[in-house]
């Protein structure tokens, strides 16, 4: 008599793998992570440390769903509601576009440029969405900068609600000013640097 091999977190992880590879899926066992760990409630790195363990029923139910999902083309960011951007958490929703990596070298170049500013600028972040390019900035300003006055705007009121919810979380509500614009129809600042967000817009959602 054959024992039946036990759904553990490491067969899990290998056969979501396998899956999201055949789905042409970029990081599947970056993706499959995420998605037990936010299933199990706990943090990536956790599951390290937990290969032998075996999830609960509950846990597994809500992984397959997920898995499913991932599978049909939905984003891991919408379906765990977060996304690390230049090594900050961030909330996401449909409301909201995902950042792009690439987006990060986006913000380091703005530093960069800053830093040799003599007076703190006046920064307009356009089509905020989750507020990322308003926080990343916000939170790695030169102390010498630290009044630079920020502008995150959006025509969403629920992008806007996001992003403050995104900047309480970081630690820099008191550092961004949020106005509801169409581009910049409401900022008659004179602005010396205006961002606007590489995003990934998913297709078929």
């Amino acid at each position: 008599m054959t024992v039946e091999e036990t759904w553990t977190v490491n067969r899990l992880l290998a056969w979501t793998r396998d899956f999201f590879k055949k789905k042409g899926i970029e990081k599947p066992q970056l993706e499959a992570e995420i998605l037990l760990a936010h299933a199990m409630k706990i943090k990536r790195i956790e599951l390290y440390t937990a290969f032998e363990s075996e999830p609960t029923d509950a846990q597994r139910t809500i992984f397959r769903d997920f898995v499913k999902r991932r599978g049909n083309g939905e984003p891991a960011a919408y379906l765990v509601g977060s996304k690390e951007f230049f090594s900050l958490p961030f909330k996401v929703d449909r409301n909201v576009l995902i950042p792009r990596p690439e987006t990060e070298d986006l913000v380091l170049q703005t530093l960069d440029t800053i830093k040799t500013f003599a007076n703190s600028p006046v920064i307009a972040d356009v089509g905020t969405g989750s507020g990322i390019i308003a926080v990343a900035i916000a939170k790695n300003l030169p102390k010498h900068l630290s009044e630079a006055k920020i502008i995150a705007v959006d025509i969403s009121t629920e992008a806007l609600h996001l992003a403050r919810s995104n900047t309480e979380v970081n630690g820099v509500a008191e550092r961004i000013e949020f106005r509801q614009s169409d581009l910049l129809e409401q900022i008659p600042e004179t602005l010396d640097v205006i961002e606007q967000s590489a995003v990934y817009q998913p297709s078929g959602i």
